[in-house]
């Protein structure tokens, strides 16, 4: 049963203990004090005479000039106070000074059921944020933590207050006017029949100096937030500590966005390294406390790590598909989640219901959303990374979602913790967590509409790698990879739409045509050649030429460092097809590079005659990067036939050509074979300098790298 204390003015009145002032105890008996203590808790009513014998003197008899010698006493003790206790005759007395009720000093807090992993910058940050501000929110997505943190600093930060911590948790409530009355009910105080709950709560806490923590906000926050204030306003030795999906936007209010746990960086090569990232260290213990005999090994540490990467270190998702794990291993769990991420419905019994599986913890932030907002979160789970807000209006808006709106619902979902932003990020910062978005691809399927926003998102993504496209041709290798290298995660999950049983192949078909340049990027070079040889195998009769050249020209550009004969006979192919479109550009560059391949290959009449042509075709061209395709394909054609001094002048202008372009890539390409020719001509020392200036590009430029 709860045990409460009442502060009087000055005075701090114990029931069954004693009376205070100003911390000091006031010397009064104890009958005295069960009168007082009487008086109070009746909150300004009329205590009869009768009463007072029965409570104060059980089954005994006693005259009623023993009460009026008490309450003598007590006005006596008061002090200048004395007349707050009145006489109501032929009824009894009343208390009329100023009563707030506490709970006795201390913490109310929910004990912890688990430890705390990775929040030691984080406790140390809100601390110090308490420096300077009574209310403090944390932030952060269903899952993170907010709850078991907010549990961590009250109990560490109990002590700087008087009447210690109270824990309020509003998750329950489904009426937001039950926000004044659950929080009265938590500190001791009684608000029945109160007309204005909110504003009587905070005077009633003005003399109190405790930490009061309002866990899980979000879905009543239009009523905590007025409330907060009035708290802060009326009650100037308190502070607040709240939990919520989002902010309470009010005055005074310092918000902590929670991050994820962090994770282990790819690869993992040992158990020691793992356990740093708290993430993994939260796995392992989870899997310890289902068997006390789990010790994370060597061989074992990088599939937990892909699996804590994969759930983006959310701590609910980790311990939730931790229980996966002593059934089928570490190895089976990361492939399962790597191939087709599946949000787990186990149950943890003794969790709250929102939090008892990952869906249900979703479904609760699902249903505070308008419909808008869910039409929104649903659709953008059609990225499979980073976007952009650009790219979000091209995608989702529609004639039921106007374009002008996605910024405004964008924003709201971002305070509400449902998408993530990446402050320091310029062109794609907003993301959502693998565990909310395979939520969303759910909604998304459910309402109908997966197939159409996978066709809008695969058709944006068309139009941009033509832009790209068109761009890499007049700027700097690092500004394009910096550019359109983030749309690696769209591109191949626009293929797998594309080419799968309800995509669109033509499509499919056009985005591999006009990504090659992506795949230039490094370690994607075999992963780009897969991709152009899968979009060749599906050409057909129809296919436009517009495409299909691009195709043959992607293959034939990936797959020259592997096979000659194949990339010549794409080259080949893309040539007579542009040709056919009466492209002298493109027709000159896929002649530019078959010439490239032909010389390689030990073909020298044959590169001659397709490079003459593409010199012809591309003479005062504007564009830089094709006049050097075309002088390293002739360098190479000397080089072949031994004609040294001409090999070396061909690849100085490719050199030339390719700097003018700011394209350190192919630069890089032209001084290896320029090296070559001066080598041959006997100048070692200039071959030397001129390698050591090829590594000194690859150290400064990774898109110098292919």
């Amino acid at each position: 049963m709860t045990k409460h204390e009442y502060v009087i003015g000055r005075f701090r009145l114990q029931p069954g203990r004693g009376l205070l002032a100003d911390g000091a105890p006031v010397p009064i008996g104890s009958k005295a004090l069960d009168i007082l203590s009487m008086l109070v808790a009746a909150e300004g009513g009329v205590v009869s005479k009768d009463e007072l014998m029965e409570r104060v003197w059980p089954g005994m008899v006693v005259e009623e000039h023993n009460i009026q010698v008490h309450v003598s006493a007590l006005r006596k003790a008061l002090g200048r106070d004395g007349d707050w206790i009145r006489t109501v005759p032929r009824l009894g007395y009343r208390f009329v000074g100023p009563v707030t009720a506490a709970r006795t000093t201390g913490a109310t807090l929910p004990r912890p059921l688990s430890r705390l992993f990775g929040r030691e910058d984080d406790v140390a940050t809100i601390r110090q944020l308490f420096d300077r501000a009574r209310l403090v929110t944390l932030v952060g997505p269903g899952g993170i933590g907010k709850t078991r943190l907010g549990i961590e600093i009250g109990r560490m930060m109990g002590e700087r207050y008087r009447e210690g911590v109270i824990f309020a948790d509003l998750s329950a409530l489904q009426d937001a006017s039950q926000v004044a009355p659950l929080v009265a009910a938590a500190l001791g105080i009684e608000l029945k029949g109160v007309a204005l709950p909110a504003e009587r709560l905070a005077r009633q806490l003005k003399p109190l100096e405790l930490l009061l923590l309002l866990d899980n906000c979000e879905h009543v926050v239009e009523a905590v937030a007025p409330l907060a204030e009035l708290i802060l306003a009326e009650a100037p030795s308190m502070s607040l500590l709240a939990t919520s999906r989002e902010p309470l936007a009010c005055t005074g209010e310092q918000v902590y966005r929670l991050p994820l746990l962090p994770v282990p960086a790819e690869p993992v090569r040992s158990a020691r390294e793992a356990l740093a990232a708290p993430a993994v260290a939260l796995l392992v213990d989870r899997l310890r406390a289902a068997d006390q005999r789990f010790e994370l090994s060597d061989a074992t540490a990088e599939a937990a790590g892909a699996i804590c990467r994969r759930l983006d270190g959310l701590p609910l998702a980790i311990e939730m598909v931790g229980a996966l794990v002593p059934g089928l291993g570490l190895a089976a769990v990361a492939a399962r989640l790597e191939e087709s991420f599946r949000l787990p419905h186990n149950v943890t019994r003794t969790a709250p219901p929102r939090h008892r599986s990952l869906e249900a913890t979703l479904d609760w932030s699902y249903a505070l959303l308008s419909p808008l907002e869910r039409t929104v979160l649903r659709r953008l789970a059609v990225f499979p990374g980073h976007f952009s807000l650009e790219a979000a209006e091209a995608v989702i808006a529609d004639e039921t979602l106007p374009r002008a709106r996605c910024g405004d619902e964008l924003a709201g979902l971002v305070r509400k913790s449902l998408v993530s932003i990446d402050p320091d990020a310029t062109r794609s910062p907003y993301r959502l967590l693998e565990t909310i978005r395979s939520y969303a691809v759910e909604k998304l399927e459910a309402a109908g509409e997966l197939t159409v926003l996978r066709a809008r998102h695969a058709r944006y993504l068309a139009e941009v790698l033509g832009r790209a496209m068109r761009e890499f041709e007049t700027t700097a290798d690092t500004i394009g990879f910096d550019r359109y290298g983030g749309l690696l995660d769209d591109l191949r999950a626009a293929l797998r739409w594309s080419f799968g049983p309800d995509g669109d192949v033509e499509l499919g078909l056009a985005i591999v045509g006009r990504s090659r340049l992506l795949w230039a990027l490094p370690n994607l070079r075999r992963e780009g050649r897969c991709q152009a040889e899968e979009a060749a195998a599906r050409l057909r009769p129809e296919t436009p030429d517009s495409i299909a050249a691009y195709v043959w020209m992607a293959v034939g550009a990936l797959t020259g460092g592997s096979s000659f004969e194949r990339s010549i006979v794409a080259l080949r192919t893309a040539a007579e097809l542009f040709g056919r479109l009466n492209d002298r550009d493109e027709r000159g560059t896929a002649l530019a590079w078959l010439g490239q391949m032909l010389a390689l290959s030990g073909q020298p009449e044959a590169a001659a005659e397709v490079l003459t042509e593409a010199r012809v075709l591309l003479d005062g061209t504007a564009r830089k990067r094709r006049l050097g395709d075309c002088a390293l394909g002739f360098g190479l054609l000397h080089t072949a036939t031994g004609s040294w001094a001409k090999a070396r002048r061909e690849c100085e202008a490719a050199v030339a050509w390719y700097r003018e372009a700011d394209s350190p890539r192919q630069v890089v390409a032209a001084l290896h074979d320029l090296t070559d020719a001066i080598w041959a001509e006997g100048e070692l020392v200039r071959a030397i300098e001129t390698e050591r200036e090829v590594l000194d590009l690859a150290r400064r430029d990774r898109s110098a790298i292919s």
